[in-house]
């Protein structure tokens, strides 16, 4: 089961294979939309797809680039080793 998260969350996403891709800032959309449901069939009904996502760096920190559809599934919580001091 994915974990429910929230505008302003700053996860690691995961990519086709599981590994760690990037560290992510949930961020609302202009209109202001509220996450989809997951378009993968992840097997959690309550799995959510987030449009937007700010990009950061190691220190958690915006690169300027952005990521779209991103789902719950494909999101753990940021590890220590992901972090950079």
């Amino acid at each position: 089961m994915s974990k429910r998260r929230s505008f302003g969350e700053v996860v690691q996403v995961q990519d086709e294979d599981g590994e760690p891709l990037c560290l992510v800032k949930l961020i609302p959309t202009a209109d202001g939309a509220q996450p989809d449901d997951c378009m993968y069939a992840c097997g959690d009904p309550d799995c959510r797809e987030w449009r937007i996502a700010e990009v950061l760096d190691d220190k958690a920190k915006p690169t300027g680039e952005r990521i779209y559809h991103v789902t719950e599934c494909n999101m753990s919580d940021p590890t220590k080793s992901s972090l950079k001091e």
